[in-house]
């Protein structure tokens, strides 16, 4: 995928995810701001709401989405590195609920260190809550709310994997990771967020400990 984007992208990218700092391309963007349309919402709330409790906690769901809810599923995209140093095992295959988006990709051997897809209306409490205690202690989990199955929007990122710089060089983009997540929505003009964020309703994680989410109307705003 190419998207044009200026040298400032070099921040945000890496050829290979050993070679991956855990802060990259988000450290010397201290005051990045999402627009006002990300709307931040408490943690009780989104916790609530992804184990399932209570309902999603703002009205666009169902205005904005313009379908029920329960239409969309909810996904956790995972770093696998932070998820292995902070719970001291590794992540692990488990069809129909979780995915490695390395997997069958270039870098494959990675794919434990590289970025997992959860298919939350699968998994059981015990791995949300682990996932949202998880995300409470590092950048390491974003959520999506897409209308696409696990294999669908698992080959959805996959295609959002490698990006192409400037100079012809094909480099990673660490999207997964909230902060680079952040700092590239700030970096793209309009065709650009649409072409990476349109296609996904919905993107929640936390900037900076607040919880603000990236919409489809954001990615069509130009």
């Amino acid at each position: 995928m190419s998207l044009g984007f200026d040298l400032k992208l070099r921040k945000l990218v890496t050829s290979s995810v050993a070679r991956a700092p855990a802060d990259s391309g988000f450290q010397k963007r201290d005051h990045v701001r999402l627009p006002a349309a990300a709307v931040s919402i408490t943690f009780a709330e989104s916790a609530a709401y992804l184990c399932g409790f209570a309902p999603l906690p703002r009205p666009h769901c169902a205005n904005y989405l313009g379908q029920a809810c329960n239409a969309h599923y909810l996904y956790a995209l995972v770093d696998g590195a932070l998820y292995q140093q902070y719970r001291e095992r590794q992540l692990e295959h488990l069809p129909g609920v979780v995915v490695a988006l390395f997997s069958g990709t270039a870098d494959d051997a990675l794919a434990h260190a590289g970025p997992w897809l959860v298919d939350a209306t699968q998994a059981n409490e015990v791995v949300l809550r682990d996932l949202i205690s998880l995300e409470m202690a590092a950048p390491a989990v974003t959520w999506l709310i897409a209308e696409a199955d696990l294999t669908g929007l698992s080959q959805l990122l996959q295609v959002r994997l490698d990006v192409k710089l400037p100079d012809g060089r094909t480099a990673l983009l660490r999207f997964w990771d909230p902060r680079v997540l952040a700092a590239l929505f700030q970096l793209m003009a309009g065709d650009q967020r649409t072409e990476f964020f349109g296609h996904i309703h919905e993107w929640h994680f936390l900037d900076k400990g607040i919880r603000v989410w990236i919409g489809r109307q954001h990615a069509d705003a130009q």
